[in-house]
């Protein structure tokens, strides 16, 4: 499964916010892969996060336990002091993605973004399902495997681990690289970076940010090996 961002919102009044969407495809078959049940760490039993799901059209009952699972495998990992809300639905218009990701960013600075399910945390402010911090669409043409414990045959769409990668969008863990033609890879905000951005360094400790002011260093720091990867 890969992903790529897209740009898809505008500034809103008051703090300036910005929605990131990041598309996820099917990947050719590389064989079986073991479906990850229970993470090495975990927050303190008493401070551990919540993730809510609210689904809108999404009514089959084997789906909604899947997302809801694998919520709360992120779930034990995360100290919140406000539940992260996450709304899923069914997008008619996807075509060959499984699923979009529209994630909501905060500027924390004019320079810089966080989401919002970290930026509700920092700022002590709740979001709602009526006002998510992120979004999921699904592809309802696609037959979804709801399996969530076991083993897995890459070639099936499996809801448990795109709801599991999707969730890490949701909570910032991507890049806001993309490319609008397919080859030349972009920032979706010039000027404004998101928090994970910052974070991202090659082999060589050349930080992603440094590529901000040129097209060639930033080509050459997302396609080492001359295919680009986002």
């Amino acid at each position: 499964m890969a992903f790529l961002a897209f740009l898809v919102a505008e500034v809103a009044s008051g703090t300036a916010h910005r929605t990131i969407q990041h598309r996820f495809y099917e990947l050719p078959s590389s064989g079986i892969q073991e479906i990850p049940q229970d993470s090495s760490w975990k927050a303190p039993s008493s401070s551990q996060g919540a993730i809510l799901l609210t689904f809108d059209n999404v009514n089959d009952s084997d789906m909604q336990a899947c997302m809801k699972q694998a919520a709360r495998y992120w779930g034990q990992v995360l100290s919140n002091s406000t539940p992260i809300h996450i709304n899923v639905a069914y997008l008619e218009d996807l075509q060959e993605e499984l699923a979009v990701c529209d994630v909501v960013f905060f500027e924390e600075t004019p320079a810089s973004m966080v989401p919002s399910a970290l930026y509700a945390q920092q700022m002590a402010i709740e979001s709602t399902p009526d006002s998510p911090d992120a979004y999921i669409w699904l592809n309802p043409t696609k037959q979804w495997d709801c399996s969530s414990s076991g083993n897995i045959n890459s070639t099936s769409n499996s809801l448990y681990t795109t709801t599991l990668r999707s969730l890490a969008v949701c909570l910032g863990f991507g890049s806001s690289v993309t490319s609008y033609d397919g080859t030349t890879p972009c920032f979706q905000w010039d000027g404004h970076l998101s928090a994970f951005d910052r974070l991202v360094a090659d082999t060589n400790g050349k930080k992603l940010e440094d590529c901000t002011l040129n097209d060639v260093d930033l080509q050459q720091f997302v396609s080492p090996s001359g295919s680009t990867n986002y």
